[in-house]
């Protein structure tokens, strides 16, 4: 299983083909976003991933979504889990998910990793 350290984002490949993307505390920027999914386009290429994504802060949710939009990410991206850890994250998770460009693979959010794991495989599954 692959993991390691991109900018200040912590990524480990937590199950074959379920990649977590922890954010920490840096702020997730739509460059850091693009860099991210290049990156992870080239590290599993030809197959579709799943994403748990936790992150303490987002900047300008429309240009993330549109870097998705850009990128063609529901290409080799099936599914994303957004961990959220209080009401502050859910909220501003929510409003990503909503944006129609950010939507282009299944997009969900959870306050607990192993329901949000057990609804990935579903997603790879299906």
């Amino acid at each position: 299983m692959k993991q390691f350290k991109f900018y200040e984002v912590d990524i480990e490949e937590i199950e074959p083909r379920i990649i977590a993307l922890d954010y920490g505390n840096y702020l997730v920027t739509a460059d850091i976003v693009r860099s991210l999914l290049i990156k992870i386009k080239k590290d599993w290429p030809e197959q579709k991933v799943a994403l748990l994504s936790t992150a303490e802060a987002i900047s300008n949710l429309d240009k993330v979504a549109h870097v998705l939009e850009d990128l063609k990410a529901s290409e080799f991206i099936c599914a994303g889990a957004i961990l959220v850890r209080n009401r502050l994250q859910a909220d501003i998770a929510q409003a990503f998910v909503k944006i129609p460009t950010a939507g282009e693979y299944p997009q969900k959010i959870f306050v607990d990793k192993d329901e949000a794991l057990c609804w990935l495989r579903e997603k790879l599954a299906a």
